[in-house]
């Protein structure tokens, strides 16, 4: 298995699922994504972006904040 491919292949298909508006299903897969590699700050901006939109915004800010705390440098976090 190749974690890191099978991570970017989830957050892939959260993307996808958020843009259709389907967030509920685009959270299962960031959490997934995230629980294979812990270290992309891309999904978690990905993750609270779309708890942001389901108005969960204590558990998007928390996102938020671990996607700066791994790249202090990813500016849309």
């Amino acid at each position: 298995p190749r974690p890191g491919r099978d991570a970017q292949a989830y957050s892939n298909r959260g993307l996808a699922r958020a843009k259709l508006g389907r967030l509920p299903a685009a959270l299962e897969d960031f959490d997934q994504a995230i629980a294979i590699d812990p270290r992309d700050a891309r999904t978690y901006c990905n993750r609270g972006n779309a708890r942001a939109n389901l108005d969960q915004h204590q558990a998007a800010i928390e996102d938020f904040d671990q996607a700066i705390a791994l790249d202090p440098r990813y500016a849309q976090a």
